[in-house]
């Protein structure tokens, strides 16, 4: 195999596990090793390439063992993230909104849960209904044992998780986890697109014109030239 590869294991499902075996049952190896198992396997083979993987036996983890290349590889684990249930102490990964409409939940208890978390409702045809599109949580926040239950009992899956490689050894060439990270095209896209927004705003701020930013400019200008009118006028 061309890539020995450690997959982390802190907070994975065992669905999300299942799944990638599956999808790569022709063309990986995949198994949970004990650390110290492997430590002994790796000192006893007289290669000092494997030996640069002793450092990063820290924590469970699967061992995969595979030709892709370790990018292509967390690649196609991104690709095939799933969404998962909230728990305390979560991280979001996007903005987690409930929508207006049925819940399907009864009246009773889970109103007051609800409204505890700023979702507001009402109780129409036996049933509790969100009033209106609710963020209950921000893109960066930490999720709490409260809300982790309500988005349970509302079913929604916030979480956007995927298995992540701790280290991998391709020809010898060890890549650890934020190298492999930030060479994977999704990544390097998103990257760009948040840069060019940040220029496209800095521009805006500093008047300097531009082509994405011209049409703000000129409205922007507009709207300084009337404000200073009335106020002149007035």
């Amino acid at each position: 195999y061309k890539t020995i590869g450690i997959i982390r294991l802190d907070r994975v499902k065992a669905v999300q596990i299942n799944d990638i075996r599956n999808k790569l049952r022709e063309k990986a190896y995949i198994r949970h090793v004990r650390n110290t198992f492997l430590r002994k396997i790796l000192k006893d083979i007289d290669d000092p390439n494997l030996g640069k993987l002793l450092n990063y036996l820290n924590g469970p983890g699967l061992l995969i063992l595979t030709d892709m290349h370790p990018v292509r590889l967390q690649q196609f684990f991104w690709e095939n993230r799933m969404r998962m249930k909230a728990k305390s102490g979560d991280i979001a990964t996007e903005d987690i909104i409930v929508y207006a409409g049925n819940t399907g939940l009864p009246p009773g208890p889970a109103i007051s849960e609800l409204n505890e978390v700023g979702i507001p409702t009402r109780i129409e045809t036996g049933s509790i209904w969100v009033t209106k599109d609710t963020v209950v949580a921000r893109k960066g926040d930490v999720i709490s044992t409260h809300l982790a239950a309500v988005l349970s009992k509302l079913g929604i899956k916030p979480i956007e998780d995927y298995l992540k490689l701790r280290v991998a050894l391709y020809n010898g060439t060890i890549f650890d986890e934020e190298t492999i990270m930030e060479m994977i095209p999704d990544r390097i896209i998103e990257k760009l697109k948040e840069a060019h927004q940040k220029y496209v705003a800095l521009s805006t701020h500093m008047w300097i014109p531009t082509k994405e930013n011209i049409q703000i400019l000129i409205w922007m200008a507009h709207q300084r030239a009337e404000a200073l009118k009335s106020a002149v006028e007035g």
